[in-house]
């Protein structure tokens, strides 16, 4: 990175201004048409649309609150301190935020990501007080690390847009799979499903071709953690059943191992977690959480 600079941030802010609540007992001030955002508001989205309450354009003609302009950096200041998000038109704010107004040497989005992975700074310059405060001063002199060419920067968030953007999608795909499939499921196979009631029932053992086919993989207290190795058979657990193989293992077992302990089996198979490790000392201590392998067949 010999081509990014550091500079503070005081140095790289054409405009700083912090937000006003205008007097609540003048109702003429409030339910109008400029967004007045509040910590609230931010932390959700990079972009700032719709704040929760509006102020009106009296409040901000009779200087009661500062506008500020869109493309402006909104940071929460007081209290939860560190939450960004950028304006998409003009708005206004509450004491507890400060609106950045960069010089032409950052890119806002930029700034945006460079606020995000860096808000712990932010905690830690904040008054340690019964409502941390991060004042103007202090803010200001926090350095920020950036390309010089600006170009560059824009290139880098908007990388950061995409990768954010796959995130968002992972996470809308499942909360929708946990929307969605439960319902489904009980639809097809349960007591609401008229067809069900008629349908075969048989022990799960006698579908299966062996009555060894269920078989109970090693429980964490009965391996030693020195049959580990980086490559091999996987070893799976009851953390990796629960996301559906996303979590990868990094403990394996050579073939001569897991054919020695019998918990070995081809796929394709169903694997469901165990139970608890019935062989864990009763010590009347809490015992470090083990890593049981399930169940498969």
């Amino acid at each position: 990175m010999s081509n990014w600079s550091t500079k503070a941030i005081g140095e790289l802010v054409a405009q700083a201004k912090t937000g006003a609540t205008p007097p609540t007992s003048h109702p003429e001030f409030f339910e109008g048409e400029v967004n007045w955002f509040t910590p609230g508001d931010i932390g959700n989205s990079k972009q700032l649309v719709r704040a929760s309450r509006r102020i009106s354009s009296t409040a901000i003609s009779e200087g009661k609150a500062p506008l500020f302009p869109k493309g402006a950096l909104l940071v929460t200041c007081i209290g939860q301190v560190g939450r960004v998000g950028i304006l998409d038109q003009d708005s206004s704010s509450n004491q507890q935020i400060t609106a950045l107004t960069f010089a032409s040497e950052i890119d806002v989005n930029f700034a945006y990501y460079w606020f995000s992975a860096n808000r712990k700074e932010l905690e830690i310059r904040a008054n340690q007080a019964v409502v941390p405060i991060l004042n103007n001063e202090r803010l200001f002199e926090i350095e920020l690390s950036h390309p010089g060419n600006i170009g560059e920067q824009r290139r880098i968030a908007s990388q950061l847009d995409q990768a954010d953007l796959l995130r968002r999608t992972r996470r809308y795909a499942l909360e929708l799979t946990d929307t969605v499939l439960p319902p489904a499921f009980l639809k097809l196979f349960g007591k609401s499903n008229p067809e069900a009631s008629s349908w075969p029932s048989d022990k799960l053992v006698e579908l299966c071709e062996r009555e060894d086919d269920i078989r109970c993989g090693p429980f964490g207290t009965q391996l030693n953690k020195t049959a580990f190795r980086s490559s091999g058979v996987p070893l799976w657990g009851i953390k990796h059943v629960n996301t559906g193989f996303a979590l990868k293992t990094h403990e394996f077992l050579t073939e001569t191992k897991a054919e020695e302990r019998k918990d070995k089996v081809p796929p394709p198979r169903v694997v469901v977690p165990g139970p608890a490790d019935p062989s864990a000392p009763e010590t009347g201590e809490p015992s470090p959480p083990a890593t049981p392998a399930p169940t498969q067949f």
